[in-house]
């Protein structure tokens, strides 16, 4: 059978995971020469990945977002592989779950959140057509 809203679902996570990929790379290499400015509790740091190292807050903080992303869309790419196959509702609410902290990724969020509800609806037409 044909499942439209799993196919949906799928395309949005693609889509979603690849410019949370796309964007970290991005800020990672850009954070590299040109410099980033944080502030963690009013203290206020600025400079490149480099010249971060001595601040060990700041540069664990920008590392921590960096690798958040990259994780995202590993897990948003992983589940478009699975939820064409058997839509389930975990996969909905992680999809949910990390389209909230992703909406920095250009957007990838708002894909990431429609796609689990996506998820949701295809799993109903899964149990209804099984």
């Amino acid at each position: 059978m044909n499942n439209k809203n799993a196919k949906t679902a799928k395309t949005l996570t693609k889509i979603g995971g690849f410019m949370c990929l796309i964007v970290s790379v991005f800020m990672l290499v850009l954070s590299m020469f040109t410099p980033i400015e944080v502030t963690i509790n009013d203290t206020y740091t600025r400079g490149t990945l480099w010249e971060l190292s001595a601040y060990p807050a700041a540069l664990s903080f920008w590392l921590g977002v960096i690798i958040a992303l990259m994780i995202f869309g590993i897990i948003g790419l992983l589940i478009s592989k699975k939820v064409q196959q058997k839509a389930t509702t975990t996969q909905g609410w992680i999809l949910i779950i990390i389209g909230f902290p992703s909406f920095m990724a250009m957007g990838a969020g708002i894909l990431f959140i429609i796609a689990g509800v996506q998820t949701f609806l295809a799993k109903k037409v899964q149990e209804l057509t099984a």
